[in-house]
């Protein structure tokens, strides 16, 4: 993996990575908040993880 996007809804992350599927870049879009980083395909060069965090507080958000 070579970035990893954390985004604060599921809307964000799928513009987020199409927009890098788009420019050729093997890219996986998760919905967990604690996925294990570990699991992440070798090949795969974009990670987004979809927080859910918009509309919680900023305090709880920082924990995700």
């Amino acid at each position: 993996m070579e970035l990893l996007i954390l985004a604060d809804d599921l809307t964000g992350a799928l513009d987020t990575g199409i927009q890098f599927v788009a420019a050729g870049a093997s890219t996986r879009v998760v919905l967990d908040p604690h996925y294990d980083l570990r699991q992440v395909d070798p090949d795969v060069q974009v990670l987004v993880v979809d927080t859910e965090s918009r509309h919680i507080a900023q305090e709880d958000a920082a924990d995700l």
